[in-house]
């Protein structure tokens, strides 16, 4: 989860993956993906590698300021350990095979999209609508510090 605090309201980079992925086909996410041994030290790690290889931005250690709360996936078995790093700017975005769609979502517009009348979170976006894992890391994302503006 890559946040950038622009104009008094943080921003974060939410992709959609293709219709022809194997798993996740056409869901909004975060850049994300598996641990991999040959590249990746640390979970930190994979989450840099991901977000470059998705959408070209280039990420560090330096630029984590935070791990939230692991979100299991029954479907899939996946455990998702979202990381949030923080950027000054909006870098551009270049689209990979593994991203349909990337786009810099403003955290003030997710909380006026939430939904919760069907008895949980989902964000109608005018490019789709976050549901499921996602829309519960954005849920607790909300509500750190990064998340109420106070970085």
């Amino acid at each position: 989860m890559v946040l950038v605090p622009i104009r008094h309201s943080n921003h974060i980079l939410l992709i959609q993956r293709p219709v022809t992925m194997a798993e996740h086909a056409g869901q909004i996410a975060c850049p994300g993906g598996r641990f991999d041994p040959l590249y990746d030290k640390t979970l930190c790690d994979t989450a840099c590698r991901e977000t470059q290889e998705e959408v070209g931005v280039q990420l560090n250690a330096s630029y984590h300021v935070d791990t939230l709360s692991p979100v299991y996936i029954p479907p899939t078995g996946y455990t998702i350990l979202p990381h949030v790093f923080c950027l000054s700017t909006l870098p551009p975005l270049i689209l990979s095979r593994e991203a349909e769609q990337a786009h810099w979502v403003s955290l003030e517009d997710l909380r006026r999209a939430l939904d919760t009348s069907g008895g949980y979170s989902r964000y109608p976006l005018p490019w789709g609508t976050v549901w499921g894992a996602t829309a519960r890391i954005i849920d607790e994302l909300l509500n750190t510090p990064w998340g109420k503006g106070m970085i």
